[in-house]
């Protein structure tokens, strides 16, 4: 079986011209397959070739080693006279998206490890496996992660979180039956938690700790609402009395 196929599905339009190891890097050259490019803006294809373009990308680790992938593009004079773009370089989006240096699926598994340990733990488990990644990366990837939406929210936890440990805090608000995360709120302020709950009447429940501007922002937000606190805030759902 050729390199290509290991490395990349059997029908991808890229294919591997060496592989290399330095170290504790193994380094994989490829370049795409197709004879032609396709212009991203008139979408008409091209095989009238200008240059070469080089392109690094960090990959899932093998054998141990950190992997790069080394992508020769390449560039295309558009031959739709009409096109403001004259010049285009060949796309490979289901690996390589544009600006970026790591590679989709790389991508991912970074995410899902930051999604469950968080920032420094999380990095220093990427380094077991031979990635090279800060915490800062990691936890600007989670940042750009979209919440669910979710329909119906019956009963709420409301708690402090950091975004810097003794700098700054905002507010976190957990669905109760789910265990998720529903949103963040920049701060701890009153108004903040008071127009969140404001909007959604259809809330019973919202369990807090001690703090006096969440009991005010909750009295006034969703008057409708039992307010557990203290250790209760802690306990199943079951020993809620349930008002709907």
């Amino acid at each position: 079986m050729s390199a290509s196929k290991i490395i990349f599905d059997s029908d991808d339009i890229l294919k591997v011209i060496s592989v290399d190891s330095h170290g504790n890097q193994l380094n994989i050259h490829v370049q795409g397959k197709q004879k032609t490019g396709r212009c991203p803006n008139c979408l008409c294809p091209s095989g009238k070739l200008h240059s070469y373009y080089n392109r690094k990308f960090d990959d899932l680790p093998a054998f141990g080693k950190g992997t790069r992938i080394f992508l020769r593009s390449r560039k295309f004079y558009c031959l739709t006279h009409s096109c403001p773009l004259r010049i285009f370089t060949e796309r490979f989006d289901c690996h390589f998206k544009a600006y970026k240096r790591t590679t989709e699926r790389l991508e991912k598994k970074l995410l899902s490890i930051a999604l469950e340990a968080g920032g420094k733990p999380a990095e220093r488990i990427s380094r077991q496996f031979s990635i090279s990644v800060s915490d800062t990366t990691l936890l600007r990837m989670i940042s750009k992660v979209s919440l669910p939406n979710y329909c119906t929210i019956t009963a709420v936890g409301v708690d402090d979180w950091a975004f810097k440990k003794r700098e700054k805090y905002g507010s976190i608000l957990v669905d109760l039956h789910t265990g998720k995360i529903i949103d963040l709120l920049p701060d701890r302020e009153e108004d903040s938690l008071r127009d969140w709950l404001q909007v959604r009447p259809e809330i019973k429940i919202v369990t807090r700790d001690r703090y006096g501007k969440y009991h005010r922002a909750i009295t006034s937000g969703a008057p409708q609402a039992q307010q557990p606190g203290g250790r209760s805030r802690y306990r199943s759902l079951a020993s809620v009395k349930k008002p709907w």
